[in-house]
């Protein structure tokens, strides 16, 4: 797999033949035929329930994270089950899940484990199993087989030292007799301490390569197990390789695809993202919104149900709203779509799903107040409900840092934003038709503010393009991430209106898009205000 430019690799994600919703929203555009009927809802979560049937035979959660180590018979006996392959077939050992059916049993797993049903993920959505149905035929793809049939643990090592952004690996493979000599060290790699095989991240002369090989290859380390603010107990870690031997036929190669990621490598990682953050997500806003909601009902000031206070009632709203709009972007991002793309909304639902989290679990420990920082262990001890917010509080913050640094995402999808202005193309000053959605007179007057906003971001990137060369409106990295914002909460908003529309969830949608017009009116208001010396007199000032 080769690497440049992160432009080239979403310019990837374009179809001729099939329309992205974000895609013509990027030149002001609202398509809504193309997100409404939105798409049905629902499955019997047969498989999500089987899952955490089996992790409860095995794991503690409250031992997990106050030891800060899953006990080492997890894995495996996940992987005996084929549950480290959810979307495989028969032949394989999988389950033949589709991806929605794989996010439910994460988000499942994740909500009785974060440690377990984070390493369940690392496998499913960057492990050989989810390689596997994009190896061209050959002794790779029978190699990665054999494995994945045998529920070996596997993962991506791909992170180093010197960070994640950087557009080449220092790890690099050295052509040798027979296959390649591995050298360089991965950092942050999930499930690397109980791994049986790696897909490595090297550069082979110019290009960068993917490198498949077992974990007891002489030359393969796992030097250190990391531990974090959150995710106690999730296995994660550093790998070194030394002269790592790797055959010929163990790497993938792509030369049709030279100098970048090819369209299905770029799918597999958005796709890996869905199911590592936005599923994790979910499940901790869930939490959060029920374990507030719980406190709310038991819990009266003099008297007066904490239920009965306009603020706690607005807050819970909120809190419910978030949670729609995280399930909304999943249930369209993995979607059975046939003539529409969606993998723009996949690229944006980690960051709507992310910080959608975040404000869910904020607000429930803000209601909860010492009760939402207090442990589960000792709320136990004194005999008090022993939810554990303060955990998924810890969790859910490192979602925003997982996958791409929240800030540093839109930085990059602004970036790609604003290159098609660079490119030609074009601002559609249209006015949409409305009359296919049933919608009350509030979120009737959300639509049209989805409109008249992505006319206004269309006019605004034609403008800034138009005026300032790229390499300098690209150094002006608050203007980037501000644009970026204002297509997540618009993006998120069409979403939540249709599925509104559809099934008629017309109050909370409200709740979510009046809420969503806020961060729209302050992320442009932000944006006037960005001068390019801002950030050099702020610092300047604390200097002196």
């Amino acid at each position: 797999m080769s690497r440049s430019a992160a432009t080239s690799d979403v310019d990837l994600l374009r179809e001729a033949d099939r329309p992205g919703f974000t895609e013509h929203l990027h030149s002001g555009a609202v398509r809504w035929d193309l997100v409404h009927p939105f798409p049905a809802t629902g499955r019997d979560g047969r498989v999500a329930r089987e899952v955490v049937g089996v992790l409860r035979g095995l794991v503690d959660p409250q031992q997990v994270d106050v030891t800060r180590e899953l006990p080492a018979d997890v894995l495996p006996a996940l992987g005996a089950r084929g549950l480290l392959n959810l979307a495989g077939g028969p032949e394989t050992g999988g389950h033949g899940l589709d991806q929605r059916e794989v996010f439910d049993v994460v988000e499942a797993a994740v909500a009785f484990c974060p440690a377990a049903g984070l390493a369940l993920a690392v496998d499913n959505a960057l492990g050989f199993s989810a390689y596997l149905p994009v190896l061209p035929d050959g002794p790779l793809r029978e190699w990665v087989r054999d494995r994945v049939a045998a529920g070996v643990v596997s993962c991506t090592a791909d992170t180093e030292p010197s960070g994640a952004h950087n557009s080449g690996r220092a790890t690099t493979a050295t052509p040798v007799p027979g296959g390649f000599r591995l050298d360089g060290r991965k950092i942050h790699v999930g499930n690397a301490p109980e791994a049986g095989a790696f897909v490595v991240t090297a550069t082979l002369g110019a290009e960068l390569r993917l490198f498949f090989l077992d974990a007891a290859t002489p030359g393969v380390t796992v030097t250190a197990r990391h531990d974090f603010l959150g995710l106690a107990g999730f296995p994660n870690g550093s790998v070194e390789f030394d002269g790592a031997f790797v055959p010929a036929e163990q790497v993938l190669v792509e030369p049709e695809h030279a100098g970048r990621l090819t369209p299905v490598a770029t799918r597999l990682v958005v796709l890996g993202r869905m199911h590592l953050i936005a599923a994790p997500s979910l499940a901790f806003a869930r939490l959060a919104a029920r374990f507030a909601g719980s406190f709310v009902g038991r819990r009266a000031i003099d008297g007066r149900p904490l239920g009965d206070y306009p603020e706690i009632r607005r807050q819970l709203a909120e809190a419910a709203a978030d949670v729609f709009a995280i399930e909304t972007a999943v249930e369209w991002s993995l979607a059975d779509h046939t003539g529409v793309n969606p993998l723009y909304e996949q690229l944006a639902a980690k960051n709507i799903a992310s910080l959608a989290s975040w404000r869910v679990v904020d607000r429930a420990l803000s209601i909860m107040a010492a009760e939402g920082l207090e442990t589960a262990g000792s709320k136990a001890g004194r005999g008090a409900d022993a939810s554990p917010l303060e955990r998924a509080f810890r969790d859910a913050r490192a979602m925003r840092v997982s996958g791409g640094v929240d800030f540093q995402l839109d930085n990059w999808a602004g970036r790609h934003l604003l290159t098609g202005y660079y490119e030609g193309a074009a601002v559609h000053d249209v006015v949409p038709d409305l009359s296919a959605l049933t919608l009350s007179a509030r979120n009737a007057a959300h639509a049209r503010f989805v409109a008249d906003q992505a006319r206004r971001l269309a006019s605004t990137c034609a403008e800034l393009t138009g005026r300032h060369p790229r390499a300098e409106l690209f150094e002006r990295e608050r203007t980037v991430i501000l644009l970026s914002r204002v297509v997540n909460e618009l993006v998120a908003m069409a979403l939540v209106l249709a599925r509104a529309s559809t099934e008629d969830r017309q109050d909370v949608a409200d709740v979510f898009c009046t809420s969503a017009s806020f961060r729209v009116h302050d992320s442009w208001r932000r944006l006037g205000a960005d001068e390019p010396d801002y950030a050099a007199a702020l610092l300047d000032g604390v200097a002196r």
